[in-house]
C-alpha cells in the first residue's frame, strides 16, 4: 500500500520548495496590490472629481493601447509560431493538424477583433472593458484547446506564451483575469485525473504545474499592474497640476474649455455662468493683494458649496469665475443658484480690524437641446450678460436673450 502512494510522496518532497517559493512571491506582491489599491480609495476619496476623472480616462487609454497591442501580438507572433508549427508538420509528416487549423482560426478572429476595435471600440470609446475581457479568454480558451491536441513540448511552450502575453495586457478588474486563469487550470487538473485516476502521481505533478503556471502569470500580472498605475497616478498628478488654479484649487481656463467642450452638443439643457466680483479692485488697493487671495479663495468655498459635483467650476483669472452646469431640468435652477451665490459672496467679509465686504455679479447663458454651438459662443453669451448686470446696477444676475429683430 505504502509503495503505490510512494512517487506521489517523492513528487510531493522535490516540488515543495517551488511552491513555498511562488507562495511567498505571490503573497507579497498581493499585499503590495492591496496597499496601492487602498492608496488609489484613499486618493480617489480624498480628491475631487477633476483628479478622478483623470485617472479613469487614463486607465481607460492605457487599456485601450494594451489592448490593440495585444491583437497584434496574437496576429504576427503567435501567428508566426502556428505557421511554423504546421509548416514543420507539413514537411515531416505531409499534413497539418488539428491545433493548426485551431491556431489559423484563431489568428483570423483576432484579425476580425482588431477590426472592429480600430472601427468602433476605439472611436466610440464604450464597451472598452468587456471587448478586452472577450478578447483576452477567447485566446486562452483557444490556446488551451490547442494545448489539448498538440506534443506535450510543443502544447507547454504555446501555453507560456499564452500566459505570459495575456498577464502583460491587464491592469483592470485583475480579479477576473485571475479567476479565468485558475479555471482553466482546474480544469485541466479534472480533465488530467479522469485520464489518469490510477495514477495520483501523475495527477499531481500536473496539478503542481499548473499552480506554478498560475503563480507566475499572477505574479507578472501583479507587477505590471503596480508599475501602470503608479505611472498613471504620477501622470495624473502631473496633469493635475496643470489644470488647477493653484490659489482656489478650481480649474483653470483651459482645463474648463476642455471639459466644457466634452459636454457641448449634448440633447440636454445646459448653461454656463460667469461671475466678476464688484470692487475686488479697491480691496487689493487698500487691504492687500494678501487680504485679496483670501477673498479669492473664501469666494472658491461658496462656489463648491452651492453647486453639484459633477457641475465644472473654474477661476478663470483675477476676479473672474466659471461655472458650467449640464443636464438640467429647468432653467430657473442656474437662476436660483446665482441668487444664492451673490447672496453669500456678499456675506464674505475680509480685513483686520475693520472688515470689508464685496458683492457680485453673474451673466448666465443657456444651450437649447437642439443646439450645436461652440464654447466660444456659449462664453461670448455669459460674458454679454454679465456685462448687463454691470450695467444694471452690479449685485444682480442677468440670464442672455437673443437681441429682437
Amino acid at each position: 500500500m505504502f509503495h503505490e502512494f510512494q512517487p506521489l510522496v517523492s513528487s510531493i518532497r522535490w516540488r515543495t520548495p517551488y511552491l513555498l517559493i511562488s507562495a511567498f512571491v505571490l503573497f507579497f506582491s498581493y499585499t503590495e496590490l492591496i496597499i496601492l489599491g487602498v492608496t488609489v480609495v484613499i486618493k480617489f476619496l480624498t480628491s475631487d472629481k477633476h483628479f478622478c476623472s483623470l485617472y479613469e480616462c487614463e486607465i481607460k487609454t492605457e487599456t485601450l493601447l494594451l489592448q490593440k497591442n495585444f491583437l497584434i501580438f496574437i496576429i504576427v507572433v503567435y501567428g508566426s509560431f502556428i505557421a511554423l508549427d504546421a509548416l514543420v508538420d507539413w514537411i515531416f509528416h505531409k499534413t497539418v493538424n488539428a491545433s493548426s487549423i485551431a491556431g489559423c482560426i484563431e489568428v483570423l478572429i483576432a484579425v476580425l477583433l482588431l477590426f472592429i476595435f480600430r472601427f468602433y471600440i476605439e472611436r466610440k470609446q464604450t464597451g472598452v472593458t468587456v471587448f478586452f475581457f472577450i478578447s483576452i479568454f477567447q485566446f486562452l480558451l483557444a490556446t488551451y484547446i490547442q494545448y489539448t491536441f498538440m506534443p506535450t513540448r510543443s502544447g507547454f511552450y504555446l501555453l507560456i506564451l499564452a500566459f505570459v502575453s495575456t498577464s502583460v495586457s491587464v491592469i483592470y478588474h485583475n480579479g477576473l483575469y485571475f479567476t479565468g486563469l485558475a479555471v482553466l487550470m482546474l480544469h485541466d487538473v479534472f480533465y488530467t485525473y479522469q485520464a489518469l485516476s490510477s495514477c495520483l502521481s501523475e495527477v499531481f505533478h500536473q496539478a503542481v504545474e499548473n499552480l506554478i503556471f498560475l503563480f507566475c502569470a499572477v505574479f507578472i500580472n501583479i507587477c505590471l499592474t503596480m508599475a501602470k498605475r503608479k505611472e498613471i497616478m504620477s501622470r495624473v498628478r502631473l496633469i493635475e497640476e496643470r489644470d488647477t488654479d493653484s490659489l482656489t484649487g478650481l480649474l483653470n481656463r483651459n482645463a474648463a474649455q476642455r471639459s466644457i467642450v466634452q459636454y457641448l452638443g449634448k440633447n440636454s439643457l445646459q448653461a454656463l455662468l460667469l461671475l466678476d466680483l464688484d470692487g475686488f479692485k479697491q480691496i487689493n488697493d487698500t487691504l492687500g493683494h494678501q487680504m485679496g487671495d483670501i477673498l479669492l479663495q473664501e469666494v472658491a468655498k461658496v462656489i463648491g458649496t452651492i453647486f453639484r459635483s459633477s457641475d465644472i467650476t473654474a477661476r478663470l483669472g483675477g476676479d473672474e469665475f466659471l461655472v458650467f452646469m449640464d443636464n438640467l431640468s429647468s432653467e430657473t435652477i442656474p437662476q436660483h443658484k446665482a441668487k444664492l451665490l451673490i447672496d453669500r459672496v456678499s456675506a464674505i467679509a475680509v480685513g483686520h480690524k475693520k472688515k470689508t465686504s464685496v458683492s457680485c455679479s453673474v451673466g448666465i447663458a443657456f444651450t437649447s437641446k437642439h443646439e450645436n454651438g461652440s464654447f466660444e459662443e456659449l462664453y461670448k453669451k455669459a460674458d454679454r450678460a454679465l456685462y448687463q448686470s454691470k450695467w444694471n446696477g452690479k449685485a444682480c444676475y442677468t440670464v442672455w436673450k437673443p437681441a429682437r429683430p
